[in-house]
């Protein structure tokens, strides 16, 4: 009997151990299953077993967005020699949105970009000059200059021009400026004469010797040094016409003649007027000016508290931005932008405003072709007048009433000028 006794107790003991065994690793195992899901599939991303492989960059695809264990095992493969293994990862990376710079090793963003550059497609190439261009803290990386070198040797004229561009964008963070001065130098040779142009453009916003440059540039420097002549002083009557006017652009031109030509008893009686106004276009106005001179804020407020309209909603807005107020900041100007009903200008004016010169960033589009009607702009509608005043000291004015040709030359003094600096004033800009 005692010695059944015993047997008993011990098997008792045993089923209770396996028991509390069974319960502890059940719910275990149910956490942990997920965990070795993603470990298993991570290594089959480099496995040699192709069905494997594609399970694995699949998995990736669908769970790296959300999950950031797969998007860091992911990375981590990125290390793999094969680089048609490593562009697939890329993909999948690129599938679930993670394939950015924030997420990615500088090692893994510049192979990419290498093999890219290898890409025999111009539009491939323009995009990896660009791409480039933005590594502003790896300006000094040799293997960035080494790719831009490359690039440069492009039979494209287009990836040629992109990578010009964005070496005059990197020269101004590379301690130093050497190997950058010489590629630009250097262009100021090329075979297509837009790009020699440019090189030109570049090196002298850069301070690079220009001495034995062409004459056109010579004359150039001389033009753009001269004094401009003054504009004529506009009265009250005309300025309020302009602010009332349904051309945005006029508007613009109206808010800034009113805040160079009025006194300060003038604007201080006009702004609520207009605010004050049942004609939305005379609203508007009065909402920047108010934005523009920090003035009448009561007034602003209690109009937008009110307001039933969506565009003057969003251009009271507007104007409760340009003076740093963060009130129904539920929208950016950038993104106003890109609505059809806004007034593309006046967005634009605020931008400068609150921004500096980072504003004129969607009216030069520097990366980009210029818009088609930017000279129209500056110059029928007087345009420059907003332009001219939000332009930092250093850089080059509009000058109106010139020809065609002067336009021209005009549009590429001043997008080459916002590309040597860009860097600099996107970060200024930022701290507002």
């Amino acid at each position: 009997m005692h010695v059944q006794s015993k047997r008993t107790r011990f098997i008792t003991r045993l089923l209770i151990l396996l028991l509390i065994t069974l319960v502890v690793a059940v719910p275990t195992a149910y956490m942990a299953a997920p965990h070795v899901r993603r470990w298993q599939h991570i290594r089959w991303l480099t496995s040699d077993d192709l069905l494997k492989r594609q399970q694995g960059l699949m998995y990736v695809s669908a769970h790296a967005e959300a999950d950031e264990g797969t998007l860091l095992g992911a990375v981590g493969r990125l290390e793999i020699e094969d680089p048609t293994n490593f562009l697939q990862i890329v993909w999948a990376l690129q599938a679930a949105t993670r394939w950015q710079r924030a997420f990615i090793p500088d090692d893994a963003w510049l192979r990419w970009n290498a093999l890219m550059a290898d890409d025999p497609d111009t539009e491939a190439g323009s995009l990896v000059a660009q791409r480039l261009a933005d590594l502003q803290d790896l300006a000094g990386e040799p293997r960035v200059i080494g790719l831009l070198q490359k690039l440069l040797e492009r039979d494209a004229a287009d990836v040629r021009y992109n990578a010009l561009c964005a070496a005059s964008e990197l020269a101004m963070s590379a301690e130093d400026r050497e190997a950058y001065a010489a590629m630009i130098s250097g262009m100021t040779l090329d075979s297509e004469p837009m790009i020699a142009r440019h090189a030109w453009l570049f090196s002298y916003y850069l301070g690079l010797p220009i001495k034995d440059g062409p004459t056109w540039l010579t004359e150039t420097v001389t033009e753009i040094e001269r004094p401009l002549e003054s504009d004529q002083t506009y009265g009250l009557d005309a300025i309020d016409a302009l602010l009332r006017s349904p051309s945005a652009p006029l508007r613009d031109v109206g808010c800034m003649l009113a805040l160079r030509d009025l006194d300060d008893a003038t604007l201080d009686t006009l702004i609520p007027t207009l605010l004050g106004d049942e004609q939305p276009e005379a609203v508007w106005s009065g909402a920047i000016l108010s934005g523009m001179t920090g003035t009448h804020d009561e007034t602003l407020d209690k109009r937008i508290v009110n307001e039933t309209d969506w565009l003057t909603d969003r251009m009271l807005w507007l104007g409760l931005w340009m003076r740093g107020d963060k009130h129904n900041g539920d929208t950016s100007p950038e993104l106003l932008l890109a609505h059809p009903d806004i007034p593309r200008t006046t967005v634009m004016l605020a931008l400068m405003h609150r921004q500096g010169p980072r504003g004129m960033e969607a009216l030069l589009n520097p990366r980009g072709e210029p818009a088609a009607d930017l000279v129209e702009l500056l110059e029928d509608y007087g345009w420059w007048r907003v332009l001219n005043h939000y332009l930092p000291d250093g850089a080059p004015r509009w000058r109106p009433g010139g020809d065609a040709q002067r336009d021209a030359l005009m549009t590429d003094l001043l997008r080459d000028w916002y590309l040597v600096h860009r860097h600099r004033l996107t970060q200024a800009g930022s701290t507002k």
